[in-house]
């Protein structure tokens, strides 16, 4: 989902996706989510869950962006890594981008199971 419209081309290498859902099913599970037109973002703001951890648990989440016409992902490029909380019912997270784009890849933490994704605003300027 991204802001209260859902993405509808949802890419899911190494997951399966529906309702919001991603389950892994190989090693490296990443979720690819196309924006539209490329635009300049402030920071992404996700809601996620991993329904299936232990409360007290923690999460490794990474997100990547780019302009898909002009840049591949690449790692420690256009990129940032949070361990947040597992957060089974619900958490949020803000990460600065300042960069212009137009897809971003969220990397899922397989061992934690599911990961459920609510929203993903974008911030941006008026």
């Amino acid at each position: 989902m991204l802001g209260s419209n859902r993405a509808e081309k949802v890419s899911a290498p190494q997951m399966t996706w529906s309702d919001d859902l991603g389950r892994p099913t190989d090693a490296d599970p990443f979720l690819v989510f196309p924006l539209g037109a490329p635009r300049f973002v402030y920071a992404v703001r996700l809601r996620y869950a991993y329904p299936e951890a232990p409360a007290d648990d923690t999460a490794e989440l990474e997100i990547f962006w780019r302009r898909a016409r002009v840049e591949d992902f690449q790692a420690g490029v256009r990129t940032a890594r949070r361990t947040v909380p597992a957060a089974p019912d619900g958490g949020v997270v803000t990460i600065e981008v300042f960069d212009t784009l137009d897809e971003l890849r969220l990397d899922a933490d397989p061992r934690r199971g599911a990961l459920r994704v609510s929203e993903i605003a974008l911030l941006v300027a008026r």
